[in-house]
Parts: structure tokens; C-alpha cells; sequence
């Protein structure tokens, strides 16, 4: 049974008058209210600690505000057995006596007479700004309703404040919200911020606590001085920024189409800087101070975001925390509580991706409106790297790299000694110009196996496709560990062994070449299909990027390789030593998508791939190879 649920029928004993001067006489209605509060507020309830406290101090669940609220002591199985107070039933009557279950079930003038106790409690600050925080994100809450209470805490309230020493107690009235995380850090020494974090609802903030956003166009900020950035992190973000900025333009326009911050973005010019000087008015103060790295600026009355970086960091964090800084200006440009979405789509490595984001992001356009999207971008699907080599070219090419560079020779005879073969290039160089040409053949053995990209400014060279000399093995000279030459041929040699039709290509280069030194086919039909015309690159199974040392990539192999995806390969050639005897081969299939092992600059950092594949490489004395895993 429960004693306070006014639908069941029990005897109660009560008096009263509607007045001071009527008479006292029977009461048969209801359980009065007052009775309830008497009820609610008196202490009786035995709690966890021991002791008795009132109802309304006490929850039932109260998780990480344990320290403000009490806990009821369940019944013990002698109460089970003598009143039957089984669970459900005496949650009820918990909840029936004015204990609450969780935060949502406090009425409004508990709240804010809860508030005005909490620096009198002596509990720790972190907890009352999580008491605070947990209050701003309670979905069902009237202000109206604190009535008289709420006037009280709004005059003389105080919440937990953020100093430069840590946290502190400070008076409501005097207290602003830090609504965006971009504030100078010197602001906090001159003016009082209520420890809540930022990005919240600023107007929930208001309205809740009466606390207003501190907002930057009224603190009056400029930029006093700028020492800009260039490089290769500075070259990226511009790079990306103007990269992403239509796909942004199409995803606002879409959601809430506001033509003159569309209009500000299109015009807004990105300024990287390694030092932003800033003057702001604070509390009746003028504050000269730095802008934290990582953080932005953007000034209402220009059209420039400038984003500050760390030149003590690495190129790969400055660039992801610098993309991050973007999309935070981005965001104060649309009023935004966030820039998630502009993140997403400023971090995606290639422009198939990031429209690939920005459909998701847009989940309710159809065929049609999708395909409107793309044309308003102006974005075409890739089709696939455009060539401008033609079978003339290619042959010129050929010819040349046969001239100096001959891997189709004789193979090397397997009796000569090192010591010989040594002599040999001393004593006959016409002799050791055609054994180093020689076609070089390998046994190779699987050692190990393991389980997106940055863009640059690039300049268009006028010149599409130019025929260089050879870059293979050079007769008569000694030989450097890390020269690319000796890479490529090794690299050759690697895909006859796995049964595959290398064409080498390395002295194709410009805009319009085939971005890479060596093109793997799957049989001599599919090669002899492309040469005669070099547009065919269905054809190719494999466009291999051969290097020895730093992996690092030109703009052109860059685009092929982000083009191609998983028909692109990196093969790092590792010798030993002078002799080439034995080399190590670490494979990277789509190195456009191996953002761990990036840096913006496009190098490519190969012992971070997890889907890498090593092979031992040693000349052979025929054109057979041990069994290993295909690559």
C-alpha cells in the first residue's frame, strides 16, 4: 500500500479552518500539499551515511553527483518480511515521499535553491561545474518555475569560474560564458568565465543561469601584427582550403541558406601564421596578447581567417591541428556551435572522398538533387588519369632507355666471381658496360607481411610529356647504396620474377606522363595492346613507383597515385651494400591512403605502413624464383 498516493482510501484524522477566524472542523478531502512538503522536507529518511536526512536531498541514482545528493538505505529482508517491501514498492514510496530518482526529476525551485547553497556545502568545484554542466544539458527545464528562488540566486548566486590558477568561486553577476574556445588566453586574468565548457548552448546558458556569452565582436579584437608562414604546411592548408571550399559553399547552401555568409566564404582569404599579435578590450581593459597556436581569428569587419601553427611540431601535426583551426573559423563564420562537418570535409585526402562526405552529410537529396550537387561544384567523377602520351613518345622512350639502359641483354653469366666480375670492370669497361646492362634476374622470398593523403600547390608545367635520358645502372662507376637508378632496375627484375610484364617508363616525365618508373602488365598481349596506344592504361595492372631512401613523391607521381588507388605501388629498394648481391624489397599498394604514414610534404614514411609486404632479393643463376605469397 502506499500512504501518500491520494487514489487510495485510508483513514486520516485531520482538522482545519479556511481562515484565521473560522472554527477548526473536520478534513475529509485529499492529502493536503502542505502535508507533503512536511513530508518532502523533513529529515527522517535513514540514507547510506548512517544518518537521517529529508527526502529531497536524497536520490535514488544519483551517479557522479554523489557528493550532492544522499542515498537511501534499501530495506533489509527483515523489512521485506514484516511490511513487504519488495523493490518496486519501495522505490515508489521513495518517490512518492519527494525522493527523486535522477536529475530530471527535481522541480525547478529545488534547483536553483541548490545552486545557491552549493559554495556553502563545501564540495569540491570540479563537481558543482559538472552539477552545472549536467543542469545545461537536462532536456526538460522552465526557468519560469523557479519563481521567488531563482531571483534570489540570480542576485546573489555565485558559480565555479575559471582562473589562471585553476577554479574558483565567483559572484553570477559578474560572470560571462566563454561561448567559442578561440579567446585569447590572456582574457581569463581580466575577466570572469563560468566554468562550463564552450560550444554549448549560449542561450540555455543565459536563460538557466542568467549568465551572458562573452562574444567577440564586442570585445573589440584586431590583429596588431602577423608574421606569416610559408613552406610546406602553409602551401597544404592553402592547398586544401581552396580545395574544400565549394564542397562547404554546397553543403551550407543546402541547410541553411544564408546568402551573405555564403558570400563572406567565398571571398575569405586564409592566412597561416607562425605569430598573431592581438588587441582586445576586456573588463574595461585593452589586453595585447599572442594567439595561441592552433587557434583562429577570424575579424568581422575583413574577409581574412588567420590560423596560427606550431613551428616546434612535426609538418603532419601541424597540418591535421591546422585543418582543425580552419574548421573552427569556418564555423564562427556560420554562427556554428562546431565546425565537425567542415572538419570531415577539409581532412578528406582527395576530392572523391570529400564527395563522398558531403552526400552523407546531405541524406535527403535524391538522384537528381545529388547530381545537382556535383554539377554545382563543379566536381566530375574521375575517370582516370589523363595521358598525354602517345606511341611515338613511348617509342622514343624506349629507344632511348634501351641506348642507356639495357635490361634486355644476355644474363649475367652465374660463374663470375665478385672478385672477377671486379676486375673485369676495370680491365674491360667495354665488357662491364654490357654485364651491368645485362638483364638482372632474382630469387625472391617473402619475409614478412603486415595488414588519407595530403595535397600541395603544384605548377602545371606547359610541357606535358618530355623524354629524359636513362636512369638505369650507369657502367663504370661505382655504385651509391640509395641510387634510384639501381632501384628501378632491381624493381624490373622483382616483377619477371613474379611472372609479370614490366615496361620501364622512368624517363617519361611531365604533367601528362604515366607519374611513376614502371608499368606492370599481366601478359605480353595487354603490353603489346598499350604500346601501340599509350592511352590504354586499363591495361596496366601495376604503375610502380621505385625508390631507395626518403620516399617521396613529385606532384605528378602524387596525383597518379591518388588516381590509380590500389593499382599504385611503392617499392622501396634497400641494398646491403656496393655489391647488389642481395636487397630487401618493402611493398606499398595505394600510398595515397596510408594517412598514418604520411607527412604532408608527400613523403611517405614505409616502416609506418601496416600493409606492407617484404621481400629478400638475391641474384640468381636462372630465372627462377622460391614460392612466396602474391603481392
Amino acid at each position: 500500500m502506499d500512504p501518500l498516493d491520494s487514489a487510495l482510501h485510508f483513514k486520516v484524522l485531520l482538522r482545519g479552518r479556511s481562515s484565521a477566524n473560522a472554527g477548526f472542523r473536520p478534513y475529509n478531502g485529499p492529502l493536503p500539499d502542505v502535508l507533503r512538503e512536511i513530508v518532502k522536507r523533513g529529515e527522517w529518511l535513514l540514507c547510506l551515511d548512517e544518518q537521517l536526512h529529508a527526502p529531497q536531498d536524497v536520490m535514488i541514482a544519483p551517479g557522479a553527483l554523489a557528493s550532492l545528493f544522499q542515498v537511501p538505505q534499501p530495506p533489509t529482508p527483515q523489512d521485506d518480511e514484516r511490511f513487504g517491501l519488495v523493490g518496486p514498492l519501495w522505490r515508489r514510496g521513495l518517490e512518492r515521499a519527494g525522493v527523486v530518482r535522477d536529475l530530471s526529476d527535481i522541480p525547478e525551485d529545488q534547483i536553483y535553491r541548490m545552486l545557491l547553497d552549493l559554495p556553502t556545502r563545501g564540495i569540491p568545484l570540479e563537481l558543482a561545474s559538472r552539477f552545472l554542466l549536467q543542469l545545461l544539458e537536462r532536456g526538460s527545464f522552465d526557468p519560469e518555475r523557479g519563481g521567488a528562488d531563482r531571483e534570489t540566486f540570480l542576485q546573489k548566486g555565485q558559480v565555479p569560474i575559471l582562473t589562471q590558477d585553476g577554479r574558483d568561486w565567483g559572484a553570477r553577476q559578474e560572470t560571462y560564458y566563454a561561448h567559442r574556445d578561440d579567446l585569447p588566453k590572456a582574457v581569463r586574468s581580466h575577466l570572469k568565465l563560468v566554468d562550463l565548457p564552450s560550444r554549448r548552448n549560449a542561450t540555455q546558458v543565459a536563460a538557466r543561469f542568467g549568465i551572458p556569452a562573452l562574444r567577440k565582436d564586442s570585445m573589440n579584437i584586431r590583429l596588431r601584427s602577423v608574421e606569416q608562414a610559408d613552406g610546406v604546411v602553409a602551401d597544404a592548408l592553402f592547398a586544401r582550403f581552396e580545395q574544400t571550399k565549394p564542397f562547404i559553399l554546397a553543403l551550407r547552401n543546402h541547410l541553411s541558406p544564408d546568402q551573405a555568409s555564403l558570400r563572406r566564404l567565398k571571398s575569405l582569404r586564409l592566412v597561416i601564421a607562425l605569430r598573431a599579435e592581438m588587441e582586445l578590450e576586456a573588463g574595461g581593459e585593452t589586453i595585447i596578447d599572442d594567439l595561441e597556436p592552433f587557434k583562429h581569428s577570424l575579424v568581422s569587419t575583413g574577409h581574412e581567417l588567420t590560423v596560427t601553427i606550431d613551428p616546434s611540431l612535426h609538418d603532419d601535426e601541424n597540418f591535421d591541428l591546422g585543418l582543425h583551426a580552419i574548421s573552427d573559423g569556418i564555423a564562427e563564420l556560420f554562427e556554428l556551435q562546431a565546425g565537425s562537418d567542415f572538419t570531415t570535409l577539409l581532412t578528406a585526402s582527395t576530392q572523391s572522398l570529400r564527395m563522398t562526405h558531403l552526400l552523407r552529410a546531405l541524406p535527403a537529396l535524391n538522384e537528381a538533387e545529388q547530381e545537382a550537387v556535383k554539377s554545382g561544384i563543379g566536381f566530375i567523377e574521375p575517370t582516370g588519369p589523363t595521358i598525354s602520351v602517345d606511341a611515338d613518345t613511348l617509342a622514343q622512350a624506349l629507344v632511348r632507355a634501351e641506348s642507356e639502359d639495357d635490361l634486355s641483354g644476355s644474363p649475367v653469366e652465374a660463374d663470375l666471381a665478385e672478385t672477377d666480375q671486379d676486375a673485369a670492370l676495370e680491365e674491360e669497361p667495354d665488357r662491364a658496360a654490357e654485364a651491368v646492362r645485362s638483364e638482372l634476374r632474382l630469387t625472391a622470398t617473402a619475409l614478412a607481411a603486415g595488414t588519407g593523403g595530403v595535397s600541395s600547390r603544384e605548377r602545371t608545367d606547359d610541357i606535358k610529356v618530355r623524354v629524359t635520358g636513362g636512369t638505369g645502372p650507369l657502367a663504370g662507376r661505382s655504385s651509391d647504396v640509395d641510387r634510384a637508378a639501381d632501384a628501378e632496375h632491381w624493381s624490373v627484375a622483382f616483377e619477371k620474377s613474379r611472372g609479370r610484364v614490366p615496361l620501364l617508363v622512368a624517363n617519361l616525365v611531365g604533367s601528362g606522363a604515366y607519374g611513376c618508373d614502371c608499368l606492370s602488365f599481366r601478359s605480353e598481349v595487354d603490353r603489346d595492346a598499350f604500346m601501340n596506344d599509350p592511352q590504354r592504361i586499363e591495361l596496366v595492372e601495376r604503375f610502380i613507383e621505385a625508390k631507395s631512401g626518403t620516399v617521396r613523391f613529385t606532384p605528378n607521381e602524387w596525383k597518379m597515385a591518388e588516381e590509380t588507388g590500389d593499382r599504385y605501388y611503392v617499392y622501396r629498394i634497400s641494398f646491403a651494400d656496393e655489391k647488389r648481391e642481395r636487397a630487401q624489397l618493402t611493398v606499398v599498394r595505394n600510398p595515397a591512403s596510408q594517412s598514418i604514414a604520411l607527412r604532408v610534404s608527400r613523403e611517405l614514411i614505409v616502416d609506418s605502413v601496416l600493409a606492407r609486404k617484404i621481400y629478400e632479393l638475391l641474384r640468381a643463376n636462372e630465372a627462377t624464383s622460391k614460392d612466396a605469397d602474391a603481392i
